[in-house]
């Protein structure tokens, strides 16, 4: 069962009450504007790897795939700038995938994130706290590596925050 802060303890995705309205994702035009966001403070996909602090392997989405449904996982870094490897914040400070501008999601807590096409859904805003990964919605959920495997292709799950090492990462900016 999930706990969603200030909502308590439920059986998942969507909370009780449903989500509020996204705002108008995508915007018209789509993403990004030429020159970054005005005003954002968030530049035109500028692309960084996202390193786990407890093994230094990056987040990755499992074999290159480009559909959605691909996995989150973590693996070494690849010296070629491999787009399945970098990643980017939208004009809401939102993660997003340089290999086809989709974002992770999870359909609830412990489930794997995959990456889907981005709706502005609450399951698919994550965002970067310090060395968190953390959910917009339900603060308390961070990217966590599952059961602090050490192994390449280990999955990375949404999970709430403990200040395990398995949920730490840092920034490296291409």
């Amino acid at each position: 069962m999930a706990y969603y802060p200030g909502g308590g303890y439920g059986s998942g995705y969507p909370p009780a009450g449903g989500y509020p309205p996204s705002g108008g994702y995508p915007p018209a035009g789509g993403y990004p504007p030429a020159g970054g966001y005005p005003g954002a403070g968030y530049p035109a996909r500028r692309a960084f790897y996202i390193i786990s602090e407890m093994n230094g392997k990056v987040l990755d989405i499992n074999g290159g795939n480009a559909m959605p449904g691909g996995d989150v996982i973590v693996f070494p870094r690849k010296m070629d700038r491999s787009p399945n490897q970098l990643w980017w914040l939208d004009e809401t400070g939102c993660l997003r995938s340089m290999l086809n501008d989709f974002a992770p999601e999870c359909r609830g807590q412990g489930d794997h994130l995959q990456l889907q096409p981005y709706r502005g859904d609450p399951r698919q805003q994550w965002r970067i706290e310090g060395n968190r990964i953390v959910n917009r919605m339900y603060p308390m959920e961070c990217f966590d590596i599952e059961r602090e495997e050490m192994r390449d292709g280990a999955l990375v799950i949404a999970w709430p925050y403990k200040g395990s090492r398995n949920q730490h990462w840092r920034i490296d900016y291409v």
